[in-house]
């Protein structure tokens, strides 16, 4: 019977240890390209062997899954209006929290007209898209630049809200009009020289690739003086 219950016991301990696996923790935050966030992106996990979880991200752009086995997994990013963005990432053995951040392009092949809430019913406004990369003289692309779209083609010129670009120098912009107009596509970064493109030219629904470069600004040289001139003998 004593050996009976060891044996039990034993069992039991063996089916905890096994039990045991650590889990992980992955978080991190879904954005739009150009920075503002992206609440109730819906963010789903599997691992190929028959384990899912889906969550979405809350008003901060945040999400969070709370029990992953470690091993390879398959992160999908999808969101209305934006390109799925699938990710593949291992998550560790020792179950250390994990953090993805995302940046989300807008799916800029997708048809849409706009109506003023306030305005002629019967007008409808059109898509203007361009997109790309900025970049500098070496190819290396550089974040944070400032790009901006105005129409300067109307009578009333608008502006678009600035798109930051992203890590990887990527931007993305959308703008609206009722007719054709002219655009002016610009860019500024710090310790680059300001650059606009010398023609933008856009028409509604046909998303334009223009790749926006950038030339550092170069320290002014330093004058040397003379050590007579230093000394006060320059008379």
């Amino acid at each position: 019977m004593r050996t009976l219950k060891l044996a039990a016991l034993a069992s039991v301990l063996f089916v905890g240890a096994v039990g045991a696996v650590p889990t992980n923790e992955l978080a991190g935050t879904v954005r739009d390209v150009c920075g503002p966030v992206l609440p109730g992106t819906s963010v789903s996990a599997a691992n190929g062997l028959g384990s899912t979880a889906r969550v979405f991200t809350d008003e901060r752009g945040h999400y969070s899954f709370s029990a992953l086995a470690p091993g390879q997994w398959a992160i999908a990013f999808e969101m209305l209006g934006f390109d799925t963005l699938e990710q593949s990432l291992r998550l560790p053995e020792n179950g250390e929290p994990t953090q993805l951040n995302v940046r989300l392009l807008p799916d800029l092949l997708l048809k849409q007209e706009l109506t003023p809430p306030h305005g002629d019913p019967t007008v409808r406004y059109r898509r203007f898209s361009v997109y790309g990369v900025v970049k500098a003289e070496s190819g290396e692309p550089i974040p944070s630049a400032l790009v901006r779209l105005q129409d300067v083609g109307s009578k009333k010129s608008r502006e678009t809200s600035p798109c930051t670009a992203d890590e990887l120098g990527r931007y993305a912009i959308t703008a609206w009009s009722p007719v054709e107009t002219t655009w002016q596509l610009s860019v500024h970064a710090d310790g680059f020289r300001s650059y606009t493109h010398p023609n933008c030219t856009l028409a509604p629904d046909q998303p334009r690739d223009i790749d926006l470069p950038l030339e550092r600004v170069r320290p002014a040289p330093m004058i040397e003086l003379g050590a007579s001139f230093l000394d006060g003998d320059h008379q």
